[in-house]
């Protein structure tokens, strides 16, 4: 996994880049990956091979979080 991808996945998430790489998995489809904070209220990121990054709340599930993501919602 490429480090600076991961090392942004932590900085979102407020998380180590160790917890980030762990809580994490490929999403071949955008060139990305998905990133999960564990824990009651966490957050998740996905980010494409470029860098950019959607960040969603617990409430956002993985199917939505992605729509969103390939419709081009970014923050």
């Amino acid at each position: 996994m490429n480090e600076k991808i991961t090392n942004i996945a932590a900085e979102a998430l407020k998380i180590t880049a160790e917890e980030a790489s762990s809580n994490s998995k490929p999403i071949s489809e955008i060139n990305g990956v998905y990133f999960w904070s564990s824990g009651r209220g966490g957050k998740s990121v996905i980010i494409n091979s470029h860098g950019e990054k959607l960040v969603a709340t617990s409430s956002v599930n993985f199917d939505k979080h992605l729509k969103a993501f390939i419709d081009g919602k970014r923050n």
